[in-house]
């Protein structure tokens, strides 16, 4: 429940600036990331994650990332069905082609 959550996070961030250690870190970046992403969820009423999200927002790092890659990108353009490439292999039946791949240069 995103509730419990947001609840959890604003009582983990009450002594802290960060969530892990003293600076920015990758936990911070996923939790911000996925708060931004899901606009459905707001910090509203988390006195502490609210302040904390805010906070990251003014990072250097943060800005610049978000400048370079903006939200209102739709997602779904990037999302391409994955469908693979085929190519015509003559006398074989659907469901009874075994294929074989070519051993890695690294072995």
């Amino acid at each position: 429940d995103i509730k419990n959550v947001k609840s959890c996070l604003d009582t983990v961030l009450t002594p802290r600036v960060f969530l892990v250690g003293y600076s920015l870190s990758l936990a911070d970046v996923a939790v911000y990331s996925a708060l931004r992403v899901y606009q459905g969820i707001s910090v509203d009423g988390c006195q502490n994650l609210e302040r904390w999200y805010n906070f990251i927002s003014e990072q250097t790092l943060v800005k610049n990332t978000l400048q370079r890659f903006p939200l209102d990108i739709e997602l779904t353009k990037s999302r391409q069905a994955d469908v693979g490439k085929f190519i015509e292999l003559p006398g074989a039946e659907m469901g009874k082609v075994v294929t074989r791949f070519p051993p890695e240069a690294s072995g």
